[in-house]
C-alpha cells in the first residue's frame, strides 16, 4: 500500500514539475539530477549501510520504497528547489528555497521511516539526517551553478 501511495504522489510531483516552465537549461537540470542521485546514494548505501547506522529490512516492498526515494523522490525535490532560484538574484528567496529543499528532504526520509523502508539503529546520531539534505542540497546547488556558468562561457546558453 505505501508503494502506491508513494509512487501516485511520485507521478503527481513528476508531471507537475515537467509541465512547470523551466529556467535552467536542460543539461544543468540533467547535471542536477545525477549529482543529487549519485550524492544521495553514495551517502546513503555506502556511509549508513556499511557503517550500519541503518537497518533495512529484507522486504521488496522495502527495497522498492528505498529505490523510488534514492532515484526519483529525492532528485525530484532537490531539482525543482534549484531551479526556482536559477535566474533570482535575491537572497532571501534563495535561503527560502534552501530552507524548503532541506525540510522536503527531511519530511521525506522521515516518511520512509515512518512506513518502514529502513530504521535508523542505536548508533544513529540525530543531526546525521539534516546534515544529510544540507549536503545533497549544496552540493548538486554548487556544482550545478558551477556548470551553468561553464555553459555560459562556452556559448552553449545565454
Amino acid at each position: 500500500m505505501a508503494v502506491v501511495a508513494l509512487l501516485a504522489v511520485s507521478i503527481l510531483a513528476f508531471l507537475s514539475f515537467v509541465v512547470k516552465t523551466k529556467r535552467l537549461p536542460a543539461l544543468a537540470l540533467v547535471l542536477c539530477w545525477m549529482v543529487a542521485v549519485f550524492v544521495k546514494d553514495a551517502m546513503f548505501n555506502v556511509a549508513f549501510l556499511n557503517l550500519k547506522l541503518v537497518d533495512v529490512p529484507p522486504t521488496l516492498q522495502a527495497l522498492y520504497l528505498r529505490m523510488l526515494n534514492l532515484y526519483f523522490v529525492t532528485p525530484l525535490i532537490v531539482v525543482w528547489a534549484i531551479d526556482a532560484v536559477a535566474d533570482c538574484v535575491r537572497p532571501l528567496r534563495k535561503a527560502s528555497a534552501a530552507a524548503f529543499a532541506v525540510a522536503a528532504l527531511l519530511g521525506v526520509d522521515f516518511a520512509m521511516v515512518a512506513i518502514g523502508a529502513w530504521k535508523p539503529s542505536d548508533g544513529w546520531p540525530s543531526w546525521l539526517a539534516f546534515a544529510e539534505a544540507v549536503f545533497v542540497y549544496a552540493t548538486a546547488r554548487m556544482l550545478t551553478g558551477s556548470f551553468r556558468g561553464l555553459l555560459r562561457k562556452e556559448g552553449v546558453v545565454r
